[in-house]
């Protein structure tokens, strides 16, 4: 059981959660009271209820979360929240596991909106994969009957999700 709770009873303003793994609870954040605030590049597993929001949040801003295998991605108990669901494009929102959007243009964020309640309420710029994904690309270069392989990590983060690229040169 894991439970955080932002807020308190008076307005907290710009309260920063980020990079943390949140994982086999009940519910990952109990976020209220808060004004300008954000969570972002946080990572959420195996919950019951990945964030709940309580009243009064004004202006808070939450993006670049990982969402999986969520009973319930959100649960906001007041409508009268603004939350901001993404840092606007080309920046992008989360990733959601459940989404099942189309990326036309191939550019990592879906066509449509992730929708968590109401029209209002919602990921305008989800992401395909999750974040902080590092790619891979492989490489195969035939020479003289011998293949040579370069593994190159694109980007400055570990890698811990993987998403695989292969090309097949010179056939």
């Amino acid at each position: 059981y894991c439970l955080t709770s932002l807020g308190g009873h008076a307005n907290n303003n710009r309260i920063t959660i980020r990079d943390n793994v949140i994982t086999t609870s009940i519910v990952g954040f109990m976020f209220g009271y808060t004004e300008n605030s954000a969570i972002y590049s946080n990572d959420f597993s195996d919950i019951d209820i990945g964030i709940l929001l309580q009243k009064d949040l004004s202006n808070d801003i939450v993006y670049h979360n990982n969402f999986i295998k969520i009973i319930q991605y959100v649960d906001d108990i007041n409508i009268n929240n603004t939350i901001l669901w993404d840092n606007g494009y080309p920046e992008g929102g989360n990733y959601w596991d459940n989404y099942n959007g189309s990326d036309t243009d191939n550019d990592g964020i879906g066509d449509t909106p992730y929708i968590i309640s109401g029209e209002d309420n919602q990921d305008r710029y989800p992401l395909m994969l999750p974040y902080n994904m590092t790619i891979l690309s492989i490489i195969i270069q035939p020479k003289n009957f011998k293949l040579l392989l370069f593994i190159k990590n694109i980007g400055n983060t570990t890698a811990f999700n993987v998403k695989w690229n292969i090309t097949i040169e010179g056939f």
